[in-house]
């Protein structure tokens, strides 16, 4: 009789990135990621585009494109869109990989968007909503603490242990006991984690 058990070297040890991902057109790229496993899929920004394109300024030379801004209701509609996609859903359930990432200015739902969107709250919860993240985890609090300062934490995943996952609470790297310049938040955050 032969046994095979699991160990932790024989777990895939790939994490995939990717970024840019309109919820409206096809998106052939998922059955390629599935094939790869990835324990984890990190989201770079822009996992959907929330707002939208509504022509030139004609009055401005070189015309600069005008877009429209999301609502919150429109947020959690495109996110319920991508998450509906056939080979996201399949590429979820085959892979069971943990999904983390950020925002940029589309998935927050202003182009080149900034502190005057005025649903940077919304955009991160709907995000944190999306890529299922615990509503007790320390991503949830910095979205709202912050005023919506931006989506941003770490999952250290120890491909040498049986558990990969270590989020950056259990790592005992946190921003909001770390002392931090106001002005530069998430720059400081990195260069502290950088040293875990």
């Amino acid at each position: 009789m032969t046994t095979t058990a699991t160990t932790a070297k024989e777990r895939p040890s790939r994490i995939a990135f990717g970024s840019c991902n309109s919820q409206n057109l096809t998106q052939p790229l998922w059955k390629v990621v599935s094939s790869r496993n990835p324990t984890a899929f990190v989201w770079a920004g822009d996992a959907i585009y929330a707002d939208w394109h509504m022509g030139k300024e004609p009055l401005t030379f070189p015309p600069k494109a005008i877009f429209a801004s999301a609502t919150p209701s429109i947020l959690q509609n495109y996110y319920q869109k991508q998450l509906a996609n056939p080979d996201y859903q399949s590429f979820l359930q085959t892979t069971n990989a943990t999904i983390f990432g950020t925002i940029d200015d589309h998935d927050m739902g202003m182009n080149n968007g900034d502190e005057t969107y005025p649903y940077r709250v919304e955009a991160g919860l709907e995000f944190l909503k999306f890529v299922n993240e615990p509503p007790h985890s320390p991503f949830y609090n910095r979205v709202k603490k912050r005023g919506g300062g931006g989506v941003y934490g770490v999952k250290v995943f120890d491909f040498d242990r049986p558990t990969n996952l270590v989020s950056d609470f259990d790592a005992g790297i946190d921003p909001d006991v770390v002392g931090y310049d106001n002005s530069n938040v998430e720059w400081n955050y990195s260069k502290k984690i950088s040293r875990y």
